[in-house]
C-alpha cells in the first residue's frame, strides 16, 4: 500500500510537470503570434428564405393558356405554387376569345384565385327573306321572321328557313363567321308554279241500253271513269267535274277533294239520264258525254278542261248482250239473261186490266194462268217469227208488253214477257226459262208446292179448244230436254237485284 502511495505520488509530479511545459509552450506561441502583422477574416453568409404563396387559376370557358409574368403555366383549371410573394401579371388568352390581363398579389402561405369570365369575339349574321316573309332558323334554332341580325361568336352556323304556302322553301346556306365582319344572307324564296290537272276518261262500256243503264243507276256503277292527275306545284283546290249527255241532260255538277302536288285520283261517273229519255229511242243512237273539269290554284280559277267521249244508246227494246255479260260479271248477275225481266212490266194499266179481267172469279193458280193464256189467244196475240233479231246474237230485241198487244204478235221473248207480266199483275210469281235459242215461262203453284212451265208461243186464236195443255205439255218436254242447260230467270229476285222499268 505505500508503495502504491509512492506511485501516485510520482504519477502526480510527471502531470504537473507536462501540464507546466505545455502552458510555457503556449505562452512561448502567443507571443510569436502577437508579433505577427493582423488580417482580415473571410465571413460565409447564412442565405435567408424568400416567402412564397400560391396562385389558382380558372376561366369561362376552361382550356384557355395562363403566363405568368409572361411565363407559360399551363391551360386552367391549373395550380401555380412556389410563387414569390407580391404583385405578378397573368394573362389568360384562347382563341376565339378576348385576352384577358391582370395584376394578382400573392402573400406568403396563402393561395390566391383568378377566374376571369373571357369575352368570345363576334361577326354579325344578318338575315332577310324575300320577297315574303318566312321563319328564320340559325343553327336549327328559331330566331324571328322577315329579317333579323345578330351578334355570333366566331364559328360556321347554317341559316334555314320556314315553309310559306304556295312558294318553294329556299335551299339551307352555311356562313362562317369572322372577327367584326357582318354576313349578309337572303332566303330567296320562288312562287310554285299553279296546279295543272291532265285527264283521261274510260268506259266501262261501250253503251248502255234501258235494261243495263237502269241496273247500273240502281247499283251505283259508274259509266265512266275519270283519271286526273296534278302535274303542277301547288294543289288543285275546289275541284269541280261536271257531265251532260247531249241532247239529253244539263250540266250535272259534283266537287271532289283537292288533289295534291303530284296526286292522281279516280272518279266514278254516271250521268243520270231520265228514264222516259233513255226509252225515247225507237233506235240506237250515239251521243256525246261532254265532261267538264274546273278547279282553282293559289287563289286563281284556272281555266277548265273539257272532254268529249261518244257513248252509244241503244234502243228502248234493245238487250246488247256484250255489255250485259260485261255489267252482269261485275255486279255479280248470274246471267246476261236477267235483263230480260226488265221488260216485264206487271204495273202497266193495260196489262193488269187484261190479267184481272181473265182472271175473275178464278182461284186456282193453274185456272188463273190457263184465264190468262186465253184472254191473250182471243186477244188475237200470235207468235211471229223475227229472224233479224233471233236470242244469241250480238243484240237481240225485246218488245214492252203493252207494244206486243198493240202489234198482236211477237217472237218467245216478247210473248214470255207479255204472259210473265199478266202473271205477276195477279200475284203469280213467274220465271223466265231460257234454253238454247230459246225462252218460256214458268209460275210458282202454291197449291202443289211445285212450278209449272208454258210455252207462249203456243197463244194462238181457238173455237172450242183452249192450246193451254199443250203449250204446257210442250214447255215441259222442252225442260225435260233441256234441263242441264237451261237458265231459270225468278223475275221478282232480277227485280230485286235492280232490274226493273218504271212501267
Amino acid at each position: 500500500e505505500s508503495m502504491i502511495k509512492i506511485m501516485r505520488v510520482k504519477l502526480m509530479k510527471k502531470i504537473v510537470t507536462i501540464v507546466t511545459f505545455l502552458l510555457i509552450v503556449a505562452m512561448v506561441a502567443g507571443c510569436v503570434e502577437s508579433s505577427t502583422p493582423e488580417s482580415t477574416p473571410t465571413l460565409t453568409p447564412t442565405p435567408t428564405p424568400i416567402p412564397m404563396g400560391t396562385i389558382s387559376a380558372s376561366s369561362s370557358p376552361l382550356g384557355a393558356p395562363v403566363h405568368l409574368d409572361e411565363v407559360y403555366k399551363g391551360t386552367t383549371p391549373l395550380t401555380i405554387s412556389n410563387v414569390p410573394v407580391g404583385s405578378h401579371t397573368v394573362k389568360v388568352t384562347l382563341s376565339g376569345y378576348e385576352d384577358w390581363s391582370g395584376s394578382i398579389t400573392v402573400s406568403a402561405g396563402v393561395t390566391a384565385s383568378i377566374s376571369p369570365t373571357l369575352t368570345p369575339l363576334t361577326g354579325t349574321i344578318s338575315v332577310t327573306t324575300s320577297p315574303v316573309i318566312g321563319a328564320i332558323y340559325i343553327d336549327g334554332k328559331y330566331v324571328g321572321t322577315g329579317q333579323v341580325s345578330r351578334e355570333y361568336p366566331l364559328g360556321t352556323y347554317g341559316a334555314t328557313f320556314g315553309p310559306v304556302s304556295g312558294y318553294h322553301t329556299p335551299k339551307a346556306q352555311t356562313v362562317t363567321v369572322e372577327v367584326g365582319e357582318t354576313l349578309n344572307i337572303v332566303g330567296e324564296y320562288i312562287q310554285l308554279s299553279p296546279a295543272k290537272l291532265e285527264a283521261s276518261v274510260s268506259q266501262t262500256i261501250s253503251g248502255v241500253s234501258p235494261a243495263i243503264y237502269t241496273l247500273m243507276l240502281n247499283r251505283n256503277t259508274p259509266l265512266f271513269i275519270l283519271s286526273i292527275v296534278n302535274t303542277g306545284e301547288s294543289p288543285a283546290e275546289y275541284v269541280r267535274v261536271s257531265t251532260r249527255v247531249e241532247g239529253l241532260t244539263d250540266w250535272q255538277t259534283e266537287t271532289i277533294s283537292d288533289i295534291g302536288p303530284g296526286v292522281s285520283r279516280n272518279v266514278n261517273l254516271m250521268p243520270i239520264i231520265p228514264e222516259d229519255a233513255v226509252t225515247g229511242f225507237d233506235e240506237s243512237t250515239y251521243r256525246a258525254v261532254q265532261i267538264k273539269i274546273e278547279y282553282m290554284s293559289i287563289e286563281k280559277e284556272l281555266p277548265p278542261m273539257s272532254i268529249s267521249q261518244p257513248i252509244t244508246i241503244y234502243s228502248k227494246n234493245a238487250v246488247p248482250l256484250g255489255e250485259a255479260s260485261i255489267v252482269a260479271s261485275e255486279l255479280g248477275i248470274p246471267s246476261v239473261w236477267y235483263f230480260y225481266a226488265y221488260y216485264v212490266t206487271p204495273h202497266d194499266p193495260e196489262i193488269r186490266s187484261l190479267a184481272t179481267d181473265a182472271t175473275t172469279g178464278k182461284y186456282t193458280t193453274d185456272d188463273r194462268a190457263k184465264a190468262i193464256f186465253d184472254a191473250l189467244c182471243r186477244k188475237g196475240v200470235s207468235y211471229a217469227y223475227d229472224p233479224n233479231d233471233p236470242i244469241g246474237g250480238s243484240v237481240d230485241y225485246c218488245q214492252f208488253p203493252s207494244q206486243t198487244l198493240e202489234l198482236g204478235r211477237g217472237d218467245c221473248d216478247d210473248l214470255s214477257t207479255l204472259y210473265a207480266s199478266c202473271l205477276e199483275s195477279v200475284g203469280i210469281e213467274s220465271k223466265l226459262v231460257f234454253v238454247p235459242g230459246h225462252v218460256f215461262v214458268g209460275y210458282e203453284c202454291p197449291e202443289t208446292g211445285g212450278w209449272s212451265v208454258v210455252e207462249p208461243t203456243m197463244i194462238e186464236q181457238f173455237l172450242i179448244f183452249s192450246p193451254f195443255s199443250d203449250a204446257c205439255e210442250s214447255a215441259h218436254e222442252q225442260y225435260i230436254a233441256y234441263k242441264d242447260v237451261a237458265t231459270i230467270v225468278d223475275v221478282e229476285y232480277a227485280w230485286q237485284l235492280g232490274i226493273r222499268s218504271g212501267i
